[in-house]
C-alpha cells in the first residue's frame, strides 16, 4: 500500500486481475532514466490491463523540492503512471528480497504474485516479453499470441 505523489492510495491487494510492474528507480540513476521510456511505451500498449507504480528514491529527500523534481521529470518523460516518493531505505530494502540496486523492477501477475525481479537496465524487448508472458498465462494456448519464459 503506497500513497502516490498525487495523493492516491494504491493497494496491491486491490489490483488482482491486472498485470503490475513495480519499478524502484531514481531521477539521478542513468540506467533508470534509460528504462523509463520503455515503461511509458508498455503502459500505452497494455492500457488498463497494466498498472505501473514507480517507487522513486531520491536519496531520502522527500521535501517539496524533491517532489517538484520528480514531477518535472515525469512531465518531461511523459510518465502517465503512478509515482510515489520513498523516504527511507527500509521502504525498498525491507520490501524487495535481496535488494541489489537501482533500477529494480518487479513483475506481478494477475493473481498478485511476484513472478520476476529484474535488476539493472533491461531493453524494451526483454520487458515486453516478460509482460506478454504473464498476460498470456490466463489465455488458452490456442489463443496465445506469444510464447515466453513462463
Amino acid at each position: 500500500k503506497v500513497k502516490t505523489l498525487d495523493g492516491e492510495v494504491v493497494e496491491l491487494s486491490k489490483l488482482k486481475g491486472k498485470l503490475v510492474i513495480v519499478d524502484y528507480w531514481g531521477t539521478w540513476c542513468p540506467p533508470c532514466r534509460r528504462e523509463i521510456p520503455h515503461f511509458v511505451k508498455l503502459k500505452e500498449e497494455f492500457g488498463d490491463k497494466l498498472v505501473i507504480v514507480g517507487m522513486t528514491w531520491e536519496n531520502g529527500a522527500s521535501d517539496a523540492r524533491a517532489i517538484a523534481k520528480v514531477k518535472r521529470f515525469a512531465e518531461k518523460f511523459k510518465i502517465g503512471y503512478r509515482l510515489t516518493l520513498l523516504k527511507k531505505q527500509a521502504e525498498y530494502q525491507d520490501k524487495v528480497p535481496d535488494f541489489e540496486g537501482f533500477p529494480t523492477t518487479l513483475f506481478i501477475d494477475k493473481q498478485g504474485r511476484v513472478r520476476a525481479k529484474e535488476v539493472g537496465y533491461r531493453d524494451f524487448s526483454t520487458l515486453h516479453e516478460l509482460l506478454h508472458a504473464l498476460d498470456d498465462e490466463d489465455t488458452p494456448p490456442e489463443k496465445r499470441t506469444r510464447s515466453g519464459p513462463f
